[in-house]
């Protein structure tokens, strides 16, 4: 049910009115402040609409060329993790998201190369990132019990460790990357493939590679140490936990993420974050999602000062890349 907006009122200076916001309809009021100039005023539930505008985008059809395999499956599962929190997902919201996330699998599986990895669109290279992008659309999938090949996931994991160098740093310059100083955009992307590959867990990487990601572990968790860059902060401290919880059955986050959560709050600028080796939007936006998943994790209050900030910010770097 939704009630009907308010009729317009001529009155430059009006009262107090009164009214109700539902989940899938704002409050409305109308009104004229000069002949011919009218005020709206919309009032929505926390970003219940907003989610239900990008499934309405999610279940438009794209062709297959101008898709990145694995982002709309992602989408799909945030989306309907997010109205699950507002109690707002029900089964006819949730039918049309089960099939965007299938669809994207199926691109998927459409996409990969022999050895597991994604291309690379502009470049026609294999891409660590799209394929990691892929692997974490195919855990979301599963963790909300869709069938998922294992031998998709064992692929795209054996690709991103076999592109490690000796030090366990991805040593492929991938086109779809963040650009920047080079070893400091190879460590944050690193520090990304650890994180996905932790939360995939132990069961998605075959026996031959877990020394590799043993190695992969250990310089990511070095960084926590050395480096100061959000992005790369951030991820190493989500993989951490997923680390602990997949690998260790550990619930608890252990002092690395706790130490983590300590730098970045005091990185943060006007509730948002950058990396330091990149001015890109995107950068801005990667990084901001990260530190503000972390943070949530961790210490959910200390969320609430900057929360507004961080949207703001969001909004605006998001501007420039659609």
């Amino acid at each position: 049910e939704t009630k009907d907006p308010a009729p317009p009122v001529e009155d430059a200076h009006p009262s107090e009115h009164h009214g109700e916001a539902f989940r899938d309809a704002p409050f409305e009021y109308r009104w004229m402040v000069a002949e011919g100039d009218e005020v709206q005023l919309d009032v929505f539930l926390p970003g219940v609409a907003t989610a239900l505008e990008l499934k309405g985008e999610l279940e438009t059809e794209v062709p297959a060329e101008a898709e990145i395999a694995g982002r709309r499956a992602l989408l799909a599962f945030h989306i309907a993790r997010y109205l699950g929190g507002y109690e707002a997902l029900n089964a006819r919201r949730w039918a049309p998201l089960r099939q965007a996330i299938q669809r994207d699998l199926a691109l998927i599986g459409s996409r990969k190369q022999a050895e597991g990895a994604l291309l690379d669109l502009g470049s026609s290279l294999p891409s660590p990132t799209l394929t990691g992008y892929a692997l974490d659309s195919m855990s979301a999938a599963r963790f909300v019990e869709i069938e998922v090949p294992v031998g998709y996931m064992e692929a795209a994991g054996s690709f991103i460790l076999t592109n490690l160098d000796s030090k366990g740093l991805v040593n492929v310059d991938d086109p779809a990357w963040l650009k920047g100083e080079e070893r400091s955009r190879r460590l944050a992307l690193t520090a990304l493939l650890y994180r996905i590959l932790a939360e995939a867990g132990p069961g998605t990487m075959p026996l031959e590679m877990q020394e590799r990601f043993r190695v992969m572990r250990q310089t990511v968790e070095r960084s926590i140490n050395l480096s100061s860059d959000p992005l790369t902060l951030a991820n190493a401290g989500l993989g951490s936990i997923a680390y602990a919880d997949k690998f260790l059955g550990e619930q608890i986050a252990g002092s690395k993420a706790r130490r983590v959560l300590r730098r970045i709050l005091e990185e943060q600028q006007d509730g948002h974050w950058k990396p330091t080796w990149s001015d890109s939007p995107t950068g801005t936006i990667m990084a901001t999602a990260a530190c503000l998943e972390l943070v949530a994790l961790l210490n959910p209050d200390a969320v609430i000062p900057i929360r507004e900030d961080a949207l703001r910010a969001l909004r605006v770097a998001r501007q420039p890349v659609s």
